[in-house]
């Protein structure tokens, strides 16, 4: 019935095989001459090449229809081999056999395993078995060599899982042949008495698929089919797993009613046991248990001691195995060794594919016992079948009626059934066939009530371009009433601009089978109307166009629509070419300004620096003469209010150059750790003198980083400054936060932290605005521009950054900024200079006597250079303009030249073309020392042939550091030369 209902079931399907038909037709056919008459057709349908074809006419029409599946598809049902599944592509399966070739039990087990595997889709060329035949030769050296032959036999397969028969090859695996797999690799294990032995090396975890004897089972089944046993004979061989069994026997027998006397063969040669069977009482029931060899040492096969048992026992026999039943024993609860196989081979697939995990924890896996009954020798010894458990399988049973003719029953009733499916078929036909009635008239009414809710003009044209039909609701679109164009052709209808646009439509559809887009203008009544065409072919029996739909579309609203969007256009167009003059304008006066501001800047910014420089060159003129304390003081008054209004004049011109988008980083390699010590260094003296403690928190920075440490620093004083500022009692602390890291850069937070008084929250969205500070009060209190904190923020942005702050009121303030900081592709070191006060040194040292020249037009800056460069030993000559600067160098072999830019005649610019235009004077070094500040200042001294750049007011400490770098950089005679 199986493939008979397979085929009337299945929703889809194009053909049958009759191989599949054939195993329900398969029958006794000459057992009566009523079968052969009632069923001899039925045969010749299935020999006939039109049984396929009768069938399909039969049961297709109970497939559903096209769209409607029973089982719709589920995706691609292809056998999963091996390779698509993740962990099994090389792997091997190893079997290791304790037994030789040829033993019945042994074999059916492997066998079972391979099938199993196999049906997995794992390869034979993966499976490898071995009898290792290990029951016969125990030598040492000989286990050695057979372990050095499989090594070179496994030696480039990947074993992913060992199975393992017999306790000879579990002990021989993990002696003799430790390293066979890789560490590790999960071992199953079937009839052995001890899975966990000691292992050489690392043990490998191991489960042991039980499968032992039902020893209990089978002896109670024995005893339950022949209740007069007085005498339970046990049949077992002599190696020395036997001891074990017969205890396992008492401890069964003695656990049971009637408590049979148990008599062994252990000490009887096979003969003698072979003689004590023949001739035992009937009230006795042999157990035939595991025998190899008797205790004269003799081998034997199981099987064949079971064969020569079965014949000569004088009483039932019962066994342990289904292989021993077949060979003529009453029955038993048996292992079937090629389910233990197919199982063992289920479990180690399972664990290759991941779907079970194996690990050194594994315990066992057991089998069930199945009873299993020889029928002849039950009738033969008198047993009673009713009192067999459920489920038992029966062997030699004779065939009863319904076996006889059960195949001829399946057939008559596959061929109602066929009868049945073809009632049912016409049946389904006939309700489809009305179903698909009343589905093409609600389809043809809902088309009718499209069609009339059409606002278009629809008709139907032959191939010569002639209406043949025509329909429409909308009456007051037409040009010429039905009857006045029904039969004709547009030109006989229509102007000739309309009938041209309408033909040539006519003639895209033939050629191309559509045509769309198309519009023209025709006059109805007094208004002019306009419409756009649509036209489709329908193909005829030749698959040339049979006739043509004509849809028309009035548009006149859109069109109307589209003139006045056109109007609207143009004027708009007139309204943003007004605007973009006037914005035009507008930019030009904005970049005017911009270049103004720039320019009174830099002025500005040049005629504060000169007097600057004058008062802070002549503070340190007089202080290195020597003054009383209290001159001392006020010159430390003077030099901290010059630079004052030096760091003023620098933070408005850095927001200015901000703001016009001329601010440029450096990128320089820098440490942070050496950003925060430097920002310490600097603020020691201020929060000693507070008595404020100062403390620094860095987390650990990569090494090669590159970004402006000069920007960085300025930010962490602005922030810093204004916490000691505003900090009375307790500490400020600096952070440096790494918050992301990437392989091309990272962003750190920088956090000042101070215990002052906080800032309220009304004031904070005002804090980063230039020129903005907390409240007026703050101001007269601390002073301030109010410019740090708006820089801060603009740099850090520049950055790639942001800054903020989180205060309370009364307990403290957070400053942040974070900046995004580039790490270099090569390891790079960072090089802070030579201290100035040693420079000055050795200055005196090494170029005590040199001779430089002093450019300068202002006499007092000329004095102050003039003195700082006499201090360190050098012989300094001056000249006031570029001109003389000029003459001068042309006339004397000067080691070094500094140059102002803007002097009379001759600026510092042109003079210093004019100077590098000489070859002698290729090589000596021009340093800028000037007023103008900016960056494109700087641009232009190097474009005009200057090496570096000193601004004023000039540091001491820093011009002799830039004087020490270049006298080494370039030695003497070539600056001579």
């Amino acid at each position: 019935m199986q493939p008979i209902t397979r085929v009337l079931l299945t929703s889809s399907w194009s053909f049958v095989r009759l191989e599949e038909l054939a195993p329900a037709f398969r029958l006794p056919w000459c057992t009566s001459m009523t079968s052969s008459l009632l069923f001899a057709p039925i045969r010749r349908l299935l020999r006939w090449r039109f049984a396929t074809a009768l069938l399909l006419a039969l049961v297709s029409p109970l497939a559903p229809a096209d769209g409607d599946s029973a089982h719709p598809p589920s995706g691609d049902t292809r056998r999963q081999t091996p390779a698509d599944k993740p962990g099994l592509q090389g792997k091997s399966v190893l079997i290791l056999s304790g037994t030789q070739y040829g033993t019945p039990v042994t074999d059916l087990t492997v066998a079972g395993a391979v099938a199993s595997l196999r049906s997995k889709g794992i390869g034979g060329a993966q499976i490898y078995v071995e009898h290792l035949d290990l029951a016969r030769n125990r030598n040492p050296r000989w286990r050695a060599e057979l372990a050095d032959v499989l090594r070179g036999k496994l030696g480039k397969s990947d074993v992913g899982i060992v199975i393992v028969l017999h306790q000879l090859a579990l002990d021989f695996l993990a002696q003799e042949g430790h390293d066979l797999v890789p560490p590790g690799t999960p071992v199953l294990t079937n009839f052995v008495t001890t899975p966990d032995v000691a292992w050489r090396a690392t043990p490998h975890p191991v489960l042991n698929i039980t499968e032992r004897a039902d020893i209990d089972g089978t002896i109670r089944l024995g005893l339950e089919l022949f209740p007069r046993t007085r005498r339970l004979f046990v049949v077992t061989g002599a190696d020395e797993a036997q001891p074990l069994f017969h205890a396992q026997v008492a401890q069964a027998v003695a656990a049971m009613p009637g408590k049979p006397e148990i008599e062994t063969a252990a000490a009887l040669s096979y003969e003698e046991m072979l003689q004590r069977v023949s001739a035992l009482p009937p009230d006795t029931l042999v157990l035939l248990g595991i025998y190899f060899n008797d205790r004269t040492g003799r081998r034997l096969l199981p099987a064949e001691v079971a064969t020569a048992v079965a014949k000569r026992a004088n009483a039932p026999v019962v066994g342990l195995y289904d292989l021993h039943i077949w060979k003529g024993l009453t029955g038993g609860s048996v292992v079937v060794p090629e389910e233990v196989g197919r199982r063992t081979g289920e479990i180690g697939f399972d664990i290759l594919s991941g779907a079970r995990r194996l690990d050194a924890s594994a315990a066992e896996a057991g089998m069930p016992a199945q009873p299993m009954v020889d029928w002849a020798q039950l009738e033969r010894w008198g047993g009673d079948p009713a009192k067999l458990p459920a489920g038992t399988v029966f062997l030699n049973r004779p065939r009863t009626l319904w076996d006889e003719y059960r195949n001829a029953a399946i057939a008559g009733s596959a061929a109602i059934l066929v009868l049945t499916a073809l009632v049912a078929a016409l049946a389904v036909q006939n309700a489809r066939r009305k179903r698909a009635e009343h589905k093409l008239r609600d389809t043809t009414i809902r088309l009718e009530a499209t069609l009339d809710a059409l606002p278009d003009l629809m008709f139907r044209i032959d191939r010569d371009g002639r209406i043949e039909e025509f329909r429409s609701s909308a009456t007051d679109q037409l040009y010429a009433s039905p009857s006045a164009f029904m039969g004709k052709t547009f030109r006989e209808v229509v102007p000739e601009p309309a009938a041209r646009v309408l033909d040539e439509a006519l003639e895209d559809a033939a050629r191309s089978g559509s045509s769309r887009g198309a519009t023209y203008a025709i006059d109805i009544g007094a208004e002019q109307r306009w419409f756009e065409v649509s036209m489709s072919a329908m193909a005829g029996a030749d698959d040339r166009p049979a006739h043509f739909i004509l849809l028309l579309r009035d548009i006149t609203e859109r069109k109307r629509a589209e003139q006045t969007l056109d109007d609207y256009r143009q004027g708009l167009e007139a309204m943003v070419g007004e605007r973009t003059a006037q914005l035009n304008e507008a930019t030009r006066r904005a970049e005017a300004a911009n270049v103004a501001k720039s320019a009174f800047l830099a002025n500005m910014s040049h005629e504060i620096r000169t007097p600057l420089n004058a008062i802070v060159g002549m503070s340190h003129l007089i202080r290195l003469a020597g003054l009383p304390p209290a001159q001392t003081e006020r010159l430390d008054k003077l030099k901290a209010a010059a630079t004052h209004l030096l760091e003023i004049l620098n933070a408005i011109l850095d927001l200015s150059k901000i703001d016009a988008g001329k601010f440029t980083l450096e990128e320089i390699p820098l440490r942070v750790e050496s950003i925060i010590a430097n920002t310490l260094s600097m603020l020691d003296d201020r929060a000693r003198a507070k008595s404020l403690r100062l403390t620094s928190e860095v987390d650990r920075m990569p090494r090669s980083l590159v970004g402006d440490p000069t920007r960085l620093q300025q930010a962490l004083l602005n922030y810093a400054n204004n916490a000691i500022k505003f900090t009375d009692a307790g500490s400020v602390t600096v952070r440096a936060r790494l918050v992301e890291q990437h392989a091309e850069d990272v962003l750190v937070r920088f956090e000042v932290e101070d215990t002052g008084i906080g800032i309220d929250d009304a004031a904070i969205g005002n804090l980063f605005s230039a020129f903005q500070q907390a409240d007026s009060a703050t101001t007269r209190r601390s002073g301030g521009t109010g410019l740090g904190l708006a820089i801060t923020k603009k740099l850090a942005e520049l950055m790639k950054g942001n800054a903020g702050v989180t205060s309370t009121p009364g307990a403290g303030s957070v400053f942040w900024f974070m900046a995004r900081l580039r790490k270099a592709q090569e390891p790079v070191t960072t090089d802070g200079g030579a201290k100035a006060p040693a420079a000055a040194a050795i200055l005196k040292a090494r170029h005590a006597g040199m001779r430089l020249l002093v450019v300068e037009d202002n006499d007092i800056n000329r004095e102050v250079a003039q003195a700082l460069l006499e201090e360190v030993g050098f012989v300094v000559d001056l000249a006031e303009d570029g001109a003389e600067a000029v003459a001068k160098v042309a006339s004397h072999p000067y080691r070094l030249v500094l140059m102002d830019m803007q002097m009379p005649r001759m600026d510092g610019l042109e003079a210093s073309q004019e100077i590098r235009r000489t070859r002698t004077t290729q090589n000596l070094p021009i340093i800028a020392m000037t007023a103008n500040a900016f960056s494109e200042d700087r641009a232009r001294c190097l474009a005009a042939g200057m090496d570096d750049f000193v601004s004023k007011p000039v540091d001491p400490e820093a011009l002799y550091a830039v004087l020490l770098g270049w006298l080494d950089k370039v030695p003497e005679t070539a600056a001579a030369n």
